[in-house]
């Protein structure tokens, strides 16, 4: 839709917070045309949420993310199911 509709977009990933966090939200906020207001909270890396997940779950959420995402978005997002 992003493509078809030529519109702008950002990609951002998790690991950006941990590795480039300033960076990262600069990058945001210039996108949005934004400046912040007051102090961006902290980044806390590496929480994982498995524990609220069974292992079906997660793969059930796979599939249906790979089945419904075009190849550019799966190739984005599929990191983050392995």
């Amino acid at each position: 839709m992003i493509a078809d509709l030529q519109l702008p977009s950002l990609i951002i990933h998790y690991e950006d917070y941990e590795t480039r966090f300033d960076a990262t939200t600069k990058r945001i906020f210039d996108f949005l045309e934004l400046s912040p207001v007051g102090a961006i909270p902290p980044f806390f890396a590496g929480k994982q949420y498995f524990e609220f997940f069974s292992h079906d779950e997660r793969e059930a959420a796979k599939k249906i993310v790979e089945r419904i995402a075009d190849g550019q978005t799966w190739n984005l997002v599929q990191r983050y199911f392995e």
